[in-house]
């Protein structure tokens, strides 16, 4: 098996965020907003004791360009904050006659303290995304549903 690596060739990342008070003080809220734009399809393989000729083509064949979008927000108020976010990304699928292949939601919400000697954060993920799988090449396709709930616990202390 040779030894190579992966180059992608096309990414671009835009990113926005906003410090301002909230509604009700003492309050502050910070939100972003993250866009991305990858093609797929100039990735490549590359070896110096192999081609890859045939994978970087079907990759080029396969593979396109896809958005990618993450907005998020914090409410702090005092030693407390409470986080909410969104992400969308996009298929990097060629054919995506099947509808949304490939492409994954997700959101999360958390809750965080802040204190002098220590910090406690906990934090919730969810994403979903569909496939399409075929037993043969002219069956009906069935539809495979995945979740992924994530759930995280930090607690630090400064010293």
């Amino acid at each position: 098996m040779p030894h190579g690596f992966v180059c992608a060739k096309s990414k671009t990342w835009a990113s926005a965020g906003f410090f301002m008070p909230a509604l009700a003080a003492p309050a502050w809220m910070l939100e972003t907003l993250h866009y991305e734009y990858i093609d797929y399809s100039t990735a490549s393989l590359k070896s110096s004791s192999y081609s890859f000729s045939t994978e970087n083509k079907a990759v080029s064949t396969e593979y396109t360009a896809a958005n990618n979008i993450r907005i998020g927000g914090e409410i702090k108020t005092g030693i407390v904050a409470w986080r909410g976010g969104y992400s969308f990304y996009g298929s990097p699928y060629r054919n995506r006659d099947e509808g949304s292949i490939g492409s994954r939601n997700g959101y999360s919400l958390g809750m965080g303290i802040r204190d002098k000697g220590y910090f406690l954060d906990f934090a919730y993920n969810h994403t979903k995304s569909e496939a399409y799988y075929y037993l043969y090449d002219i069956s009906p396709s069935s539809t495979n549903t995945m979740k992924t709930n994530l759930y995280s616990l930090t607690l630090g202390f400064r010293f």
